[in-house]
């Protein structure tokens, strides 16, 4: 009889459903409680993306101005070693010239160090002439010094390399020389005399062996009567001290 009941009661339990407001409301509660937490979620995160951008902007300026610095550095130094190549010996940016020259000539074989050595005198010479020729007496002092240096350098790399000279070499090295000896000849019509000079003198004595060794290939050779007039002729000059016009005289039985 009880259990009859029980079942009884259950079954009008079953038959009871709860109001549409209450319904609606818990529906409601239900859905709107993962709201607050993403709303809060997205607002977290786009706090910070903007920190995140502010932080990054002061790297991003600091680059910019870096870069445009490093620009501006780049274009001055272009236009200074461009402007440098016009200076002359006693202006503020010849030392730019000259350090762009010798870097030209720090490295390679001996023998290409002194032909560019032989340039570089040539070119001071050249800047002597320049110099004297528009009457800047603040630059004849520099440009000479400037001159004697370089004539020094080709002496101690000629010193250095003169085992190494062949017939072409040689050639090479006498053309270079008398046109420095040329300019200097016309250098000396303006008044200024650098062809005794002992930056020349030790340039001359520096050819000695050459010249000799030169003269002793020339007389294992048969040579015409003409030839061995002229023979003599540099072996005078080369008695005479006079290394350059010997090894001059060479070419011509060389060619």
């Amino acid at each position: 009889m009880q259990e009859t009941k029980l079942i009884n009661k259950l079954k009008e339990l079953q038959q009871i459903k709860p109001r549409k407001e209450w319904v609606i409301l818990a529906k409601n509660q239900i859905l709107a409680e993962p709201k607050p937490a993403f709303a809060e979620s997205f607002s977290a995160r786009k706090k910070e993306s903007i920190f995140g951008i502010l932080s990054f902007l002061p790297a991003l300026i600091y680059q910019r101005k870096l870069a445009y610095a490093f620009a501006t550095l780049l274009f001055i130094m272009v236009g200074m070693f461009g402007f440098a190549q016009y200076t002359m010996p006693g202006d503020i940016l010849f030392s730019v010239k000259r350090m762009t020259e010798q870097s030209q000539t720090a490295f390679g074989a001996p023998e290409n160090q002194l032909k560019n050595n032989l340039e570089i005198a040539s070119r001071r010479l050249d800047d002597l002439t320049q110099v004297v020729k528009n009457n800047r007496m603040q630059n004849i002092a520099p440009a000479i010094k400037e001159f004697q240096a370089s004539i020094s350098q080709a002496t101690k790399n000629l010193i250095d390399s003169i085992e190494q000279k062949d017939s072409q070499a040689i050639r090479a090295l006498v053309l270079q020389i008398k046109k420095i000896e040329d300019n200097k000849k016309q250098l000396q019509t303006y008044g200024v005399d650098l062809i005794d000079t002992q930056e020349s003198k030790d340039l001359n004595d520096a050819l000695a062996p050459l010249a000799q060794r030169e003269i002793d290939d020339l007389e294992k050779t048969t040579l015409t009567e003409d030839q061995q007039k002229t023979m003599q002729t540099i072996k005078d000059l080369y008695a005479d001290g006079k290394y350059s016009d010997a090894l001059e005289g060479i070419l011509t039985l060389n060619k």
